[in-house]
């Protein structure tokens, strides 16, 4: 059996249009659920719909396709069209002769002028030093790193749904357990009244038994409160806070893969080649690279052609204000170099910027490598250690509740005293919690192996 595929028997259904990006579905649930009854499948949907982290990291991504369409639109010319209309209407009531001397006129003079013209003009930068390519390649590397953080983001809130599923199931199936312990003990209390009653108990065993159902009472409560508290998590990691009834019930999710079958080199290798976390780095490297060239190519020159094409005429006081064909033509046409030859040092500072950021992106992308490679390997064992305890649990859980059912006979039958029977009843009660706890943890243990590697494809 194949690595991954361990982790796809613990994947949930995701539909095609909101599943995450290179991620198979995550935990199945188990057959149908009822109407109130709320499926892993369900709450990692709503997660994915509705969390504001990944809606944050949609949008990043949409800035980074704005980002490259602008990048690519660099190789085109520029267009520029202008329409003038105007009308200037002057006196003049001072003048200055030959010598400068200031004068007035005898009667003001007023003058009208009207003008208007139409221009069109292109401009392409033929050659800028390489920048429009750097830019290219910086906005593509750019545009991936942000696809691989949203996937991360997808993964992310998938495992944070499971676990604070898988936690809230655990406080419901305590709940459970609480409710049938209560029911046990007023069965106890029963039978110790009706023995109490034939003096086969003193009155200190009836006592026992009744503060036995008032604990049982507190404890459900306690229990059911804690299970409230978990759905209400599990809402707030939905994104959908105050949304789900109350008393919801959750799906079961059936029963853990085979961990025997993990290879933790495999795993490891799978997780660093395709963490979307991991690659991200990389890609900002690749991006603070390209920016770094740009930045450089700034001491090349820049050469660009344009063409200008334009129409205008001058209007007398009567002529029409609003004159669309001029009459007077011309066309220009241009080849212009540029060279910034000293800018304040900014060229430098900016390659430096893009430097320290390339080499900040490679240190993280080193640290977060080893990070998810202790991790991987970590959560291998501990998901096989999990197993193995879990069977063990469970052997010792099936052994207590053969052993509180031969104890309650033998209290029945006056062969057994109420202390010892209380105690044996602890220790299954003991024993079926550490059951329940054992699976709550081997399933967060693969939830988590889950977000670091992926699940099979």
């Amino acid at each position: 059996m194949a690595p991954w595929l361990a982790l796809l028997l613990l994947s949930a259904p995701v539909s095609a249009q909101q599943g995450t990006p290179g991620l198979a579905p995550t935990v199945a649930d188990s057959g149908s659920a009822p109407a109130d009854t709320l499926t892993l499948g369900a709450a990692i949907q709503g997660a994915l719909q509705k969390s504001p982290d990944i809606a944050s990291k949609r949008a990043a991504l949409s800035g980074a396709a704005a980002d490259r369409l602008a990048a690519w639109g660099a190789f085109l010319p520029t267009a520029t069209a202008d329409l003038r209309l105007s009308r200037t209407s002057a006196t003049r009531a001072t003048f200055q002769d030959s010598l400068g001397v200031p004068g007035r006129v005898a009667q003001n003079v007023s003058s009208v002028t009207q003008f208007s013209s139409q221009g069109l003009s292109f401009s392409l930068d033929l050659l800028r030093g390489g920048r429009r390519f750097a830019e290219l390649g910086a906005t593509a590397s750019e545009g991936r790193a942000a696809g691989l953080r949203l996937t991360d983001a997808e993964r992310t809130a998938v495992s944070t749904v499971k676990q604070s599923y898988f936690a809230a199931l655990l406080e419901q199936r305590l709940a459970d357990m609480a409710a049938a312990q209560l029911e046990a003990r007023r069965q106890d209390l029963d039978v110790t009244r009706r023995r109490y009653q034939i003096a086969a108990v003193d009155r200190s065993d009836l006592l026992g038994a009744q503060v036995q159902v008032r604990q049982a009472e507190l404890a459900l409560a306690d229990a059911r409160g804690a299970a409230r508290d978990a759905v209400r998590k599990l809402e707030v990691d939905m994104g959908r806070p105050g949304t789900l009834p109350v008393g919801i019930a959750l799906h079961d999710v059936g029963s853990l893969p085979d961990a025997d079958s993990l290879d933790a080199d495999a795993l490891v290798r799978r997780a660093l080649g395709e963490n979307p976390a991991l690659l991200a780095f990389k890609a900002d490297a690749a991006a603070a690279s390209s920016r770094e060239w740009s930045a450089r190519s700034q001491y090349l020159p820049t050469i660009s052609v344009g063409l200008d094409l334009s129409r205008s005429e001058a209007l007398g006081p009567s002529g029409s204000f609003f004159t669309f064909n001029p009459s007077d033509h011309s066309n220009g046409f241009f080849v212009s170099a540029r060279w910034n030859l000293f800018n304040g040092f900014t060229r430098h500072q900016q390659a430096a910027q893009a430097a320290v950021a390339e080499n900040q992106a490679l240190a993280s992308h080193a640290q977060k490598s080893h990070e998810i490679e202790r991790d991987v390997r970590n959560l291998v064992a501990e998901v096989k250690r999990r197993q193995d305890r879990l069977g063990l649990q469970r052997q010792v859980a099936e052994l207590s509740r053969q052993r509180v059912a031969l104890a309650r006979e033998q209290f029945r039958l006056g062969t057994l005293n109420f202390i010892e029977l209380q105690s044996v009843i602890d220790q299954a009660t003991s024993a079926d919690r550490a059951v329940a706890q054992e699976l709550h943890d081997a399933r967060v243990a693969w939830a988590r192996l889950e977000a670091l590697v992926g699940a099979g494809r």
